[in-house]
């Protein structure tokens, strides 16, 4: 059983379907896909104003709760038979999108956007870079750039996409320190289930040049877009000595339409 409970103070229409406040509506099964890719009810799941409830209880993280409205997860343990064998291999990703590797070229402690083109050779939109002296000021000209201690990225394309996995390679070894964090969904608090740290301020001096930094997990992430809630971005902050110029290459792997 799925419901949902309007969180707010007013009545609230989700896919035609009126939910006074404070109610819960229950999700028939007939309409479950409908509600499950309805880009407002995935916003209003991230900002709070919409919960989950599986049945018994609701479902406090963000995450989780759009987890399961999309489709419960078979445990793997379901899918093997006596013998412990697979039986069958589960879905990737939704039907008709592909894969990508997205590559961001990064060079600490300069104003100008990091480097990610698409095939015809246009800037790729949704990726921003800014850098910080050490009063967490933005530095906005290229006289400024010796005093960066911090660049930061930006990864938010306008759609939505499932994070599969990344990697991180340098062209040069720092002999200084060099920290990389990776935040997601930076701009949702930790209270409603964002502002994730997925990487956490690995230090790249020990990152040998002929190996790399790698995150993944078993299953992609879905990432949902939305303008005002942010919640498809990801921050990549890097750390560093000032004017620091440290050339980084980031490789995204995500499915998309």
């Amino acid at each position: 059983m799925k419901k949902i409970k309007n969180n707010t103070a007013e009545a609230q229409t989700w896919c035609g379907q009126e939910v006074a406040a404070g109610e819960y509506y229950t999700i028939q099964s007939h309409e479950e896909s409908t509600w499950a890719h309805d880009a407002t009810v995935i916003v209003d799941i991230a900002n709070g104003a919409a919960i989950i409830n599986n049945g018994e209880a609701d479902i406090p993280s963000v995450a989780e709760a759009i987890d399961f409205l999309k489709g419960q997860k078979i445990s793997l343990d379901e899918l093997k038979d006596t013998d412990g064998n697979l039986l069958v291999r589960t879905k990737t990703t939704t039907t008709g999108w592909t894969i990508s590797a997205l590559p961001l070229e990064i060079c600490t402690s300069e104003i100008e956007d990091c480097l990610s083109m698409i095939y015809s050779g246009v800037a790729r939109t949704g990726v921003t870079q800014k850098i910080y002296d050490e009063d967490d000021v933005q530095i906005t000209t290229e006289e400024g750039e010796i005093n960066a201690v911090k660049t930061v990225i930006d990864f938010e394309p306008s759609y939505d996409y499932e994070l599969m996995s990344g990697e991180l390679r340098q062209k040069v070894r720092s002999t200084d320190p060099v920290r990389v964090w990776l935040i997601a969904t930076p701009d949702v608090s930790e209270q409603n289930g964002g502002s994730k740290e997925i990487v956490g301020g690995i230090n790249l001096q020990f990152v040998d040049l002929m190996d790399k930094l790698s995150v993944g997990s078993g299953s992609p992430k879905l990432m949902v877009y939305s303008d005002t809630n942010h919640t498809n971005k990801l921050r990549f902050i890097f750390k560093h000595a000032a004017g620091l110029q440290h050339e980084i290459l980031v490789i995204l792997y995500i499915y998309k339409a």
